[in-house]
């Protein structure tokens, strides 16, 4: 892939541009929001990093499909993109994610291999540095599938569980010990003790920060105190 703008559709989410190079692609940050429904882009940006932006000319970079003038677009890069997915409740995300992961990347990618078009090499010791060169490029890009494979597994842990987690698991997951974010919550007044010594969100924070979920185990019955994505991306940037 070069460093063009490519264009990739789909029926149910629309289009997305997509630029950059085979590793390291970099995906038009409003086309994605629009995917997930997510109205703000600006917004969405400002919870962003400012290394995984680029404000790209669509014009220089196609001057068959955009007009010269306000033709700049932000684009965001893969990790982004799996950030930009966590903020969205939309029911879209999931089979969205899985369009660009299973779809679009392996088309970007080659299905993660180098194919070489060059003359077939002349002598034995040719084809040997050939094949290094080749082996040592998929070595590379099989490193960066590998290094975005847990971040992805971590967005389907979150899709899969409705995208809520308890206390503990959050914790966990913005690198915090479980009694010292509880002790945060409560000290912050997100949350409190009832008189069970049950934690409990305020009413403020719910549904935004907090869910409350009924269950029913062996019998018992009781509620659940779930976080919800904007809950554990505020939490993640205050105390993680």
């Amino acid at each position: 892939m070069d460093n063009s703008i490519k264009i990739f559709k789909n029926d149910v989410f629309g289009e997305v541009r997509v630029a950059g190079t085979s590793e390291e692609p970099l995906f038009c940050l409003a086309d994605v929001c629009n995917a997930v429904e997510l109205s703000n882009p600006s917004s969405v940006k400002t919870r962003l990093n400012d290394e995984d932006l680029q404000l790209l000319d669509l014009h220089a970079l196609n001057p068959d499909l955009y007009v010269n003038g306000n033709s700049f677009a932000t684009f965001i890069t893969e990790s982004a993109f799996y950030d930009v997915l966590l903020f969205s409740s939309s029911k879209k995300v999931k089979p969205y994610r899985r369009w660009v992961t299973h779809e679009i990347l392996p088309s970007i990618r080659k299905t993660g291999e180098y194919s070489v078009k060059k003359a077939l090499p002349k002598t034995y010791l040719e084809a040997l540095k050939e094949l290094v060169v080749v082996v040592e490029a998929n070595e590379m890009l099989s490193l960066e599938n590998k290094s975005m494979k847990p971040k992805a597994e971590y967005f389907d842990n979150l899709v899969d569980r409705n995208l809520l987690t308890n206390i503990r698991d959050t914790a966990k997951q913005i690198g915090i010990k479980e009694k010292d974010f509880v002790n945060y919550l409560l000290e912050n007044k997100y949350m409190y003790r009832d008189k069970k010594k049950q934690l409990r969100p305020y009413a403020e924070h719910v549904p935004s920060l907090f869910q409350i979920k009924d269950y029913e185990n062996n019998g018992h019955t009781g509620q659940q105190v779930l976080l919800t994505p904007k809950g554990k991306e505020t939490f993640r940037l205050l105390v993680g």
